[in-house]
This record gives structure tokens, C-alpha cells and sequence, in this order.
């Protein structure tokens, strides 16, 4: 099996297995996940501070700190046990992980075609992909393993 078949097949399956994630749903209304359950069980900070073995200011900024986005995976998963649930961790794509890799092969294709259609202008002709013959290339693109996920390569 070839890097491209694998890289393939792992898109397909995380694209299905993602597909029906609400990614606005798994958001806290305040953005913290602590507080919000913390509160829904009615556990104040410090009855959670007791059961995690801190102080009440402890667990003030860890509930701050999830809202910043500075908490430490290690601190939610402490604070999940405590409060008898499951953290749960993912990356949910913007699009597809089949689109991503479909918009970086473009961005090749685009890339390598430019200067050719520049020299072509000086010459004062012009050249121009059709749609087909573009996807071909960035098909082409992606079956030859060229993607580059460089920001900085052209």
C-alpha cells in the first residue's frame, strides 16, 4: 500500500467520523466546560476544589484559564474526574481533511502555472487551465505525494 492509498483511506475515515460534529455545540456558552458543569451539577468552586485536593482560587483560575485557552490538558482531565465526566479532545476541520489537501494541491498547480502564464503575456499570448485539466494536475499533485505544507515555500 502506498503513502498516497494510506494518506487516502485516513482522510476518508476522519472525514466520515467528523462529518456530524456540531462544532458549535461542543463550545460553552462562557468557555468554560468546567464552570458550565460545574455549575449545572450545583458544585461550587469550593466544592470542586475539595474534591480535586486545591484551593478555591485554584480552580477560579483554572476555569479563567480554560476561557483564555491557556489551561493545560492535564489540568481538564483532572478537573473532567472530579467532576465524574470524560475529556474528550479532538481537531475538527474547518471543511474536510479532502478539501485541505485539495486547496493545498491547487495552490501548487496555481504556483507552478504562473510563470509560465506570465511569459506567456509578455509574449502576448495567453494560456489558460480549463477547470478539467487544472484538477487533473492537482490530482496529479496529490497522488505524487508533492504537497508542501509550507507557508513559506512558493
Amino acid at each position: 500500500m502506498t503513502r498516497y492509498t494510506t494518506a487516502r483511506q485516513a482522510r476518508r475515515a476522519l472525514d466520515a467520523r467528523l462529518a456530524g460534529v456540531d462544532v458549535d455545540a461542543m463550545r460553552p456558552r462562557d468557555g468554560s466546560w468546567v464552570k458550565a458543569i460545574r455549575e449545572a451539577l450545583g458544585m461550587s468552586q469550593a466544592d470542586l476544589a475539595a474534591r480535586l485536593g486545591v484551593s478555591r482560587q485554584a480552580v477560579a483560575a483554572m476555569e479563567a484559564s480554560e476561557r483564555s485557552g491557556t489551561v493545560c490538558m492535564s489540568t481538564l482531565a483532572a478537573a473532567a474526574e472530579a467532576l465524574d465526566c470524560q475529556l474528550v479532545y479532538a481537531l475538527v476541520p474547518n471543511t474536510t481533511l479532502q478539501g485541505t489537501v485539495e486547496t493545498e494541491a491547487g495552490r501548487i498547480v496555481d504556483a507552478l502555472a504562473a510563470p509560465v502564464a506570465h511569459t506567456m503575456a509578455l509574449e502576448g499570448q495567453s494560456v489558460q487551465l480549463s477547470a478539467a485539466s487544472r484538477q487533473d494536475h492537482v490530482d496529479d499533485v496529490i497522488r505524487s505525494g508533492r504537497l508542501q505544507w509550507r507557508s513559506d515555500v512558493e
